[in-house]
């Protein structure tokens, strides 16, 4: 649930920013990139479940705790958020 909302949550606040940036002209470039991002990771959230599996604890062994030991599919989620606040950066500074 806290997925759905906040995917709906994200995709509302890109909007309404767009619009208030296409008619003032102005816009923030840290909104710019983590609306969609946000949007992106909220969808994640919502159908897909993340599950993290414990590390071996052997001794003298660092934990390799971090973006490896999250799931592919995880791993592609992150990588379509960056990709959509950076591509909706652009866009953005383009149009206004």
């Amino acid at each position: 649930m806290f997925g759905v909302m906040t995917g709906a949550g994200g995709i509302a606040a890109t909007l309404f920013f767009w619009r208030s940036a296409l008619s003032s002209g102005q816009y923030s470039r840290v909104a710019a990139a983590l609306l969609p991002a946000v949007s992106i990771l909220g969808l994640g959230l919502a159908l897909l479940p993340l599950e993290l599996e414990e590390p071996p604890t052997w001794p003298n062994v660092a934990d390799d705790q971090g973006f490896p030991r999250l799931p592919l599919a995880w791993q592609y989620v992150i990588l379509a958020a960056v990709l959509a606040g950076l591509a909706n950066w652009y866009a953005i500074a383009l149009s206004v």
